[in-house]
């Protein structure tokens, strides 16, 4: 039962991140399109497909440390954060600084689906606190 009740929580945010991150990509992408800028630059996909993943990864992490190392949560978290930190410093930031400048289309393409996914991720496991 507790086997089964973990993986409904992994489903379900899986769904929802996947729902949100999608609704957000294409408000995004739309919004590129409507002020005449390239669709798919900034490595948009990528910045969206990592931070899935990584906010996935991150959840994962933090829900099977919940319930041994609750007390840890906090730390856990924000070495999850550190993580997703250093994989965007070390494969974002050598594109985005070839023109010794970060605009910000490209600041954009890595903030907002950074910032959803950590709503995603505080608002499931704040749930997790609360029973």
């Amino acid at each position: 039962m507790k086997k089964k009740s973990r993986l409904n929580k992994l489903i379900k945010f899986l769904l929802l991140l996947t729902f949100f991150l999608l609704l957000a990509f294409s408000v995004h992408i739309t919004i590129k399109y409507l002020i005449g800028e390239p669709i798919f630059s900034n490595k948009i996909i990528e910045s969206y497909l990592m931070n899935f993943c990584l906010g996935y990864v991150s959840y994962i992490v933090l829900l099977l440390s919940f319930k041994r190392r609750l007390e840890s949560l906090g730390y856990i978290f924000m070495y999850t954060s550190f993580a997703k930190f250093i994989c965007f410093f070390l494969i974002f930031k050598p594109y985005y600084s070839l023109d010794q400048n970060i605009d910000i289309g490209e600041f954009l393409t890595i903030t907002v689906p950074y910032g959803l996914t950590l709503i995603a991720e505080i608002f499931f496991i704040s749930k997790e606190l609360k029973n």
